[in-house]
């Protein structure tokens, strides 16, 4: 009986504030609708991870082996703790169906119905023959072929030119999306492959093995295997059970957006204390008139949480659904950008749970301390006098907006009216301020991580990079200087190491290098620091404060089998990464030292290069691998890398700006709300304005005035949060990634003004339009 009571009880109130609810409902759905779909999002990438290594048969260990003949890899797939070993033979090369070149991997197979390991999934026409060839899918969109068309490809400038016409399109699963690597896939017969490159052998080895916890094992065994044959092998990568090519970017993505939920969720929750306000204002007499009819105040308590309840849950239904599917959606986006397979939609019972738990949180924290706090009120106080009226403005707002309402009665009354019901325009200031302040730390943290990316590459002035094959003398860059497009070449070495368990890289470049412009944090340069024993070597702060390393510190360097001391001379500021990186900072060695201790003859394979014209690198390059073409080289422009990173940084920003959508949006919500609420307190005021001869543009202006008094306060406590939530975000941001300095951008101020506007306009629509259609004989009649 109580139940009915308390649901006819609300259902009566949802009635007779149809829009408030509405409104009321809309925000927490929308709070709802960005918790459950990052939420699923989160969860669904996790199990799209699960799915690409069961289904595509991911191999746990990859790498480089030269002639791998099919009798070796029988031999190795035989090995204690494997299951299956198969071949590949890879090839970088470049591709043009319009005259410009871009890189592609060449992936030469045998028989592709008979692949266990890496299976790509056929998505249009059919398997290659002779003459023919397989693009990743988005070839088709970015490069607009199709089916039949001829595709060019070369590996080198100055090598033959091979055609090849296109059979079909395939998903290429755990490898990012030519999208952001801007590298593509084409998959040919193996015969063919072998014609285009003169190698009669595979050189990549994929081994699936028994117990992946023991996978790094089984490696080391292969390794010592093939050594002991005298059969040169390298770059080999052990795969993270926990982890993918671009896991830690899109965690970053989601930590990002969690952040940005929550204030979602605070903005719903303000909204939902706004509206109880107003209905225990409304309902001062009803509730006055049952605490004297001897009515509970926990009787109270339950009926006036009722509607709030209903409120809620269909909130929490809607934001359900709703981010079920946008969860899915953003999985399907980011799984094709990091080459996973798409799991089913599903509505997992921990988002329903996630879903209810967050609408009926916020109904129900919004609403209960305006409830406990009208119900704690006496009887006699609850009855007496018209408690719907607004009170009057503080008389030191009065005093001091007087010259303004002399000068125009209607900015003065716009002023002022916000702050006759001071506790509903402070919670309508805060709703405002959080949406605001979530919209400048999106544009602080966007301009600070281009702001950053742009530094660190900065540091690096090379221009491009040329990769030898086989090396050369490092007296090659004095040749490479003398070509016409380049103003300076330097010799670099890069390998991988790790000091104690921390991995890292390793450079080896001149001491006085015109290409690197070290940022020192501690110490001394390399050019500062003379030869001497142990070998001098500069670290990157990230590096030495995960080593708690300072400078004069001698540290055990791993390269290889071999583990040599070095002194830290200094610590550098770089902290530059790349895709899919799992190593930690980076150590700087002069070239001569680091090819000494790798044991390896003085010839360097990379160069990094400086042009004369940097408007046109491209060009000069161009030149360069024609001059370098006996070389074979493969080269890499630093303007097409830095495009590559901004891509992957506009993923980050472009989704996090979406949920600051969704933020603002329910901002418009709340404070179209509060002026309803304002609007139907005042419904006499503006009838005896409107009697007395107002126009109704007037009351627009008055309605607008009013929103864009409390949309300004909310923009002035928006700037002083918005800079610290930037600040928090960049922190944890830079644990994921790199360090983030703090960079405000130049467009702040007219982002914020821009907002200020456009907030006010869309919130004070609705109740212009209300206000407008007010008939005075019955406002006046009804009051």
């Amino acid at each position: 009986m109580r139940i009915a009571l308390f649901a006819a009880f609300a259902m009566r109130s949802l009635r007779l504030r149809r829009i408030r609810a509405t409104l009321a409902g809309a925000s927490i759905a929308l709070a709802v609708f960005a918790v459950v779909a990052i939420r699923s999002a989160g969860l669904a990438l996790i199990e799209a991870q699960q799915r690409t290594y069961a289904a595509t048969g991911q191999p746990d260990i990859v790498a480089s082996v030269h002639g791998l003949t099919p009798g070796l890899v029988a031999a190795l797939a035989r090995r204690d703790g494997v299951l299956e070993a198969e071949s590949r033979l890879i090839q970088p090369s470049r591709l043009t169906v319009d005259g410009r070149w871009r890189a592609v991997r060449l992936v030469g197979i045998e028989r592709f119905d008979q692949l266990a390991l890496d299976r790509p999934e056929l998505v249009a026409g059919r398997w290659p023959e002779r003459g023919e060839v397989v693009l990743d899918v988005t070839a088709r969109h970015l490069l607009g072929i199709e089916i039949g068309t001829l595709v060019a490809f070369q590996a080198n400038p100055g090598d033959p030119i091979h055609y090849a016409r296109v059979s079909g399109f395939a998903w290429v699963p755990a490898r990012p999306s030519a999208t952001l690597l801007d590298q593509f896939t084409a998959y040919v017969p193996l015969r063919t492959l072998r014609q285009w490159t003169g190698s009669e052998a595979a050189n990549t080895l994929l081994v699936r093995v028994d117990n992946p916890a023991l996978a790094g094992r089984v490696a080391s065994e292969l390794q010592r295997f093939l050594a002991a044959r005298q059969i040169p092998s390298g770059g080999w990568t052990v795969r993270d059970p926990d982890s993918f090519l671009g896991a830690r970017e899109l965690a970053t993505l989601l930590l990002l957006l969690r952040a940005f939920a929550i204030l979602g969720t605070l903005t719903a929750l303000f909204i939902v204390a706004n509206t109880t306000i107003g209905l225990v204002t409304e309902e001062r007499p009803q509730l006055g008139t049952l605490r004297a009819l001897g009515t509970t105040r926990s009787q109270l308590v339950s009926a006036y949480l009722a509607p709030h309840i209903v409120i809620g849950t269909a909130g929490s239904v809607v934001g359900l659904l709703a981010g079920t599917a946008g969860g899915y959606v953003l999985t399907a986006y980011l799984a094709g950008l990091a080459g996973l397979v798409l799991p089913p939609l599903r509505v997992a019972p921990s988002s329903v749970l996630l879903a209810l738990g967050c609408g009926l949180g916020i109904a129900v924290a919004g609403a209960l301390g305006p409830i406990l706090h009208a119900t704690r009120t006496p009887a006699a106080q609850l009855l007496r006098g018209d408690t719907r009226a607004p009170g009057d403005p503080p008389r030191w707002l009065t005093r001091s907006t007087g010259w303004l309402a002399q000068r125009s009665p209607i900015l003065g009354m716009s002023t002022r009216d916000p702050f006759r019901r001071p506790l509903r325009a402070a919670l309508t200031v805060l709703v405002t301020a959080v949406a605001l302040a979530a919209l400048l730390a999106s544009q602080i943290v966007d301009h600070s991580l281009r702001a950053g990316i742009a530094a660190l590459y900065d540091r690096y002035r090379a221009d491009a990079w040329l990769l030898t094959n086989p090396p050369v003398p490092p007296t090659y860059a004095h040749r490479l200087a003398n070509s016409p497009p380049v103003r300076a070449a330097e010799p670099w070495v890069l390998t991988s190491g790790a000091i104690g368990s921390v991995r890292t890289d390793v450079w080896g470049l001149p001491a006085k290098t015109s290409v690197y412009q070290p940022v020192m944090l501690a110490g001394q340069w390399l050019d500062d620091a003379p030869a001497a024993y142990p070998p001098r070597a500069v670290i990157t702060g990230n590096l030495a404060r995960r080593l708690d390393a300072q400078v004069g510190d001698v540290l055990p360097l791993d390269l290889g089998r071999q583990r040599l001391p070095i002194q830290v001379s200094g610590i550098v500021d770089d902290e530059s990464t790349y895709l899919g990186a799992t190593a930690i900072g980076k150590v700087f060695l002069d070239r001569q030292i680091l090819t000494r201790l790798l044991g390896r003859d003085d010839r360097a394979a990379l160069y990094a290069l400086r042009f004369w014209d940097t408007v046109r690198p491209s060009d000069s390059l161009t030149t360069v691998e024609q001059y370098a073409r006996t070389l074979r080289p493969l080269t890499l422009l630093m303007a097409e890398d830095r495009a590559a990173t901004e891509r992957v940084l506009a993923v980050l920003t472009i989704l996090a700006r979406i949920v600051v959508l969704v933020i603002t949006i329910a901002t418009v919500f709340g404070i179209t709300n509060a002026l309803l609420l304002d609007l139907t307190e005042r419904r006499r005021e503006f009838g005896i304005l409107r009697t007395l001869g107002t126009e109704r543009a007037t009351l627009v202006l008055l309605l607008a005035g009013q929103t864009l008094v409390i949309v300004v306060f909310g923009a002035l406590l928006a700037v002083p949060v918005g800079f610290l939530l930037a600040v928090n975000i960049l922190a944890l941001v830079s644990r994921q990634l790199f360090a983030i300095p703090l960079a405000l951008p130049s467009t702040v101020v007219l982002v914020l003004i821009a907002a200020v506007a456009l907030t006010t306009a869309l919130a004070v629509l609705i109740p212009a339009v209300l206000a407008v259609r007010l008939r005075p004989v019955e406002v006046l009649r009804y009051e």
